[in-house]
């Protein structure tokens, strides 16, 4: 777990004492000059950036810790993407298209902070580091640039680089493997290294990833399929029709279903369309929220599954709020202690109960 300057001493020790979480190890990235100069740097989202660089594993899986899940994520472990090139990213709202990446050089015109930040870039310094060839690219650069590097279809064709999004990775479920990917993962590194190498734009590290895998002229990728909504506002006009806003949700089927599965799944959820559909600027609608799309609702042990988490997220804030009280007697913080690793157990117990009856479909 790594962390800047800011889990005390006492709950790392709380939480290595905590059978129901395995083992865990704490690194800190203080290595900056001074403690403010750390988190200036590195208590955001560069952290994990740095997770990625400095963990033990070869091959990584980094989820946000407020990401859910109905279908366990270690079955992309053996997905086909990930086999073959050692990562997997999966893909971002189609929004803002005048700002983040897309925004443009000069506040107008065809040229966006993405294209002059990978235009600049020179790939020389890392090209005796290993990498997966790629096939050169067949798709003609839409963009009024010149590049270094040998550009992917992926990117010539991807909607950020069209300019039609200033998003294009959402990086809270990503797979990494530094052993595949190892001129991709010094790239990663350079771009929060005290070097010229200079970040690229991205709303926090979400891009980041793309931009490295891409301009390490390696084989990447990415999911089919675009990403989705999951909440309470749905707007229901019918099939391919409708409209749900809420927070964003990943579908990734293992096999692929047939849009007419007549299973019905009685908060909505979107179901998945491919990533390369545009289905318009969202800005023309003044809203982020996934359009002409397909929802469904949640099925009751969908719904008791992510209560579960909430009910989960309390009681191990409860675990440190004990471990940081200093004034209560020894005895009764044992007691406490031990009152709610109690309740996190049987939480946990009841959790897998409602996961058991989840239906997974095409898994």
């Amino acid at each position: 777990m790594p962390f800047c300057g800011d889990v005390e001493a006492a709950s790392q020790e709380l939480l290595m004492q905590k059978s129901a979480l395995g083992p865990i190890r704490f690194y800190d990235v203080f290595f900056c000059e001074d403690l403010a100069a750390c988190h200036t740097k590195f208590r955001n989202f560069d952290i994990k950036v740095v997770s990625v660089v400095f963990s033990q594993f070869e091959e990584i899986m980094m989820i946000d810790a407020d990401t859910g899940f109905f279908v366990s994520p270690a079955v992309l472990w053996d997905s086909a993407k990930f086999k073959a090139t050692g990562t997997l990213l999966m893909n971002d709202r189609i929004a803002h298209e005048i700002y983040f990446m897309a925004e443009r050089v000069g506040g107008s015109g065809n040229v966006s902070f993405q294209h002059r930040y990978m235009s600049k870039f020179d790939p020389a310094p890392f090209r005796f580091i290993p990498t997966l060839d790629r096939e050169k690219a067949t798709l003609p650069n839409p963009a009024p640039v010149e590049l270094q590097f040998e550009p992917s279809d992926y990117l010539l064709n991807s909607h950020s680089w069209n300019l039609r999004t200033g998003h294009q990775v959402d990086s809270s479920l990503m797979f990494w493997s530094k052993k595949k990917q190892p001129r991709a993962t010094a790239i990663l590194a350079s771009f929060k290294a005290l070097s010229d190498v200079g970040s690229p734009p991205s709303y926090g590290d979400k891009e980041l990833y793309f931009y490295a895998a891409e301009l390490a002229e390696t084989q990447y990728s990415f999911s089919d399929h675009a990403i989705g909504a999951v909440g309470t506002e749905y707007e229901d006009h019918g099939e391919k029709n409708s409209t749900l806003c809420g927070d964003m949700a990943q579908v990734f089927p293992i096999k692929q279903a047939s849009e007419d599965d007549p299973e019905a799944q009685p908060v909505y959820y979107m179901k998945a369309r491919m990533a390369d559909v545009y289905p318009g600027a969202f800005g023309e609608r003044r809203m982020e929220c996934p359009f002409d799309i397909t929802g469904a609702q949640f099925s009751n042990a969908e719904a008791r599954h992510l209560t579960g988490r909430q009910r989960l997220h309390d009681l191990v804030l409860e675990w440190e709020k004990i471990a940081q009280d200093t004034a209560s007697d020894p005895m009764a913080k044992e007691s406490r202690q031990a009152a709610t690793d109690g309740m996190i157990d049987e939480q946990m117990h009841q959790m897998r109960g409602a996961y058991r009856q989840v239906i997974k479909p095409n898994v």
